[in-house]
């Protein structure tokens, strides 16, 4: 009875995998060691033994049989040899690490080496937010807004944990992965260009909508505020005590002091004029009666008691006029 035909490959493949595995022994000796397997392989599979790999194990086991059963060693890997710019490199590096700059440098690093991780932490929370598109909060611009902005606050909270207790884990122990460590810091610190530019954008949308709401209030208390509250009326009093009537105000800038009256004007409003424009800084204001000309009670004004004013009275300095010669002919 002829064998399957699927037996003789199975047979040839495993012998080409013994022989790769015995690669490193000149060819002659590699030859003398297989020269009877292939047959005694045959053999066996041709009583129906069951697959070759269940019974003499993979490749690589039974050439390292095949050679313990010669006396020969397992196959050593090949050393590399450091080229001469190798060694010229790893000298310098050594120099590089040794210099006292460089030692100081390391050891401030390591003792600031808390403030990067908890950074790191808000940047990792940061690029987070920018991946996913958040808002920001606008209060708080430098909090991403997860829903809103105690929920980033939290996220940032739970991320500070985090990396600070990774930080003292990996200088315990160690880091594993201390190239991995090495690109996710810096991929983390490249994350820091998106997250300060979101930041700011945020604080100058913050700040402008703040200098649009201010201008807003300052147009609609555009008159006289007194402790944040608007004056709607001045009443000005001399110095003996009466009440002063058509009073002109300025500032120190020659402004006029007047109250709002962009709101339209009131037609009973006693308006002052000086013949060519309405004066709006002159006090106090008075109303006429409706419908007439006639201010009812002109020297209205709130209950105060003005004390008589005991310090001198300014006086005018009258200036002496120039005396001119002149010369007759």
């Amino acid at each position: 009875m002829s064998s399957p035909p699927s037996v003789p490959g199975e047979v040839e493949e495993y012998v080409a995998a013994v022989r790769r595995a015995l690669g490193d022994l000149p060819r002659a000796e590699r030859d003398d060691l297989l020269a009877e397997v292939e047959a005694s392989l045959l053999e066996a599979t041709e009583e129906g033994a069951g697959p070759i790999g269940a019974r003499l194990g993979t490749p690589e086991q039974f050439a390292a049989e095949l050679r313990a059963a010669a006396g020969l060693h397992e196959p050593v890997p090949p050393v590399r040899r450091e080229s001469d710019l190798d060694r010229r490199l790893r000298a310098a590096r050594g120099r590089v690490l040794a210099h006292p700059a460089v030692t100081a440098l390391r050891r401030l690093g390591r003792e600031l080496a808390p403030i990067w991780w908890v950074l790191r932490a808000y940047l990792a929370v940061g690029a987070i937010a920018c991946v996913l598109d958040s808002d920001w909060s606008s209060r708080l611009p430098i909090v991403p807004r997860f829903g809103s902005a105690e929920t980033g606050l939290t996220a940032i909270g739970v991320a500070v944990v985090v990396s600070v207790w990774l930080g003292l884990e990996l200088r315990r122990h160690g880091s594993p992965f201390p190239r991995l460590a090495v690109i996710v810091n810096m991929a983390l610190l490249l994350a820091a260009i998106p997250v300060v530019a979101q930041v700011t954008d945020t604080s100058s949308s913050y700040q402008s909508l703040l200098a649009r709401a201010n201008a807003a209030e300052q147009q609609l208390y555009s008159g006289l505020l007194y402790q944040g509250v608007e004056v709607d009326n001045i009443y000005p009093y001399s110095r003996d005590g009466r009440l002063l009537h058509d009073v002109l105000l300025y500032d120190t800038t020659g402004r006029a002091l007047d109250l709002p009256w962009d709101r339209g004007l009131d037609p009973n409003r006693r308006y002052v004029s000086n013949g060519h424009l309405m004066l709006f800084n002159s006090f106090p204001i008075r109303y006429y009666e409706p419908g007439t000309r006639l201010v009812l009670r002109p020297n209205a004004a709130p209950y105060v008691k003005v004390r008589p004013v005991l310090t001198p009275p300014l006086t005018t300095m009258t200036s002496k006029p120039r005396l001119t010669t002149t010369t007759s002919k």
